[in-house]
């Protein structure tokens, strides 16, 4: 039977893996200790019973040593990341969904109000623009708020200045 295995670290070379729910279990540990040791590329693998985890030394590519662990029936990658951190993460890509479907709501209506002349990226530099000239105006020479206000602008206005 295949344990799940979460992937905790990797580097090259080096190739992190928790088996949780084998934790304390030094007989299955040292059974999948044995099997990846015989898997062309692995140099040593180091296993603690105490945190359940692996520590695989090798010179071959990842890949190779985790569709052989599979094919072996040793382990499966789960995700380590929990339900409620892809919750999190689905909560936040509705957010920033809404935030872009409003946002193209915005240009539109502006583009309509404008006869197309200007839109809310344009708009943007306008505004971060004349708030640095504003700041410079003022004598106001201070960072960051004219040299941020004019960062902006130019960040804003180089994404729409068609390339050449």
């Amino acid at each position: 039977m295949a344990h799940e295995a979460q992937l905790a670290h990797v580097t090259t070379g080096r190739l992190r893996l928790r088996l949780p729910h084998l934790k304390g279990d030094v007989a299955a540990l040292g059974d999948i200790r044995g099997a990846l040791m015989g898997i062309d590329g692995v140099r040593a693998v180091e296993v603690n019973p105490v945190t359940a985890g692996l520590l695989i030394l090798h010179s071959n590519a990842q890949e190779h040593i985790l569709s052989v662990a599979a094919e072996l029936g040793l382990f499966t990658l789960k995700d380590k990341k929990s339900e409620k951190e892809k919750s999190e993460k689905n909560s936040s890509v509705l957010f920033s969904g809404n935030v872009a479907v409003t946002a193209r709501l915005i240009n539109d209506k502006i583009k309509a109000l404008t006869g197309r002349e200007l839109d809310l990226s344009s708009l943007f530099f306008m505004t971060l623009f004349g708030a640095g000239v504003y700041q410079v105006a003022r004598g106001n020479f201070a960072l960051p708020a004219w040299y941020t206000a004019f960062w902006y602008a130019y960040g804003v206005i180089s994404k729409n200045i068609p390339k050449l």
